[in-house]
């Protein structure tokens, strides 16, 4: 199932905003590339793109962060590290599917583009959302201020 951006995702911030659509469109190519025929080439092009991206995203979203005060800001960071480290173990077990390939190397695959969607969306709305007000009271202060 095709994951589509609504503003419900929204962070309030236009770059982080940004980065979660490409993540979203970087899963969804994942999603595509399993139906019908697995392209197992594909897949690994797209989990390098995921995961550089990944690391990119985090790392934009961390300074912004820590730019607004944001007082969760180490323990958000702690959830980014868990997040590449299971990311990096899901990398693991698709390259035991790419050798495997036929219905158990499915199985495989579609495990992973079930936990990539779940992880987007669980950790936008339950971790990123709770930095918007903090990125919007900023906001509202420079908005005064000019």
């Amino acid at each position: 199932m095709t994951i589509n951006w609504n503003e419900d995702l929204s962070v309030g911030d236009e770059i982080l905003d940004s980065d979660h659509k490409t993540l979203i469109n970087l899963i969804n190519k994942f999603e595509w590339a399993i139906e019908g025929d697995i392209s197992y080439p594909r897949l690994n092009k797209t989990l390098d793109e995921l995961e550089a991206y990944t690391m990119g995203h985090f790392k934009r979203e961390e300074q912004k962060q820590e730019e607004i005060g944001y007082p969760q800001s180490g323990p958000h960071q702690a959830l980014h590290r868990e997040l590449v480290r299971q990311l990096h173990e899901h990398r693991e077990k698709f390259n035991v599917a790419a050798e495997k390939e036929g219905v158990e190397g499915a199985v495989i695959v579609r495990e992973i583009a079930l936990f990539l969607k779940d992880w987007l969306i669980q950790h936008i709305m339950d971790h990123d959302k709770r930095y918007k007000p903090y990125l919007l009271e900023v906001e509202a202060k420079n908005n005064k201020a000019t």
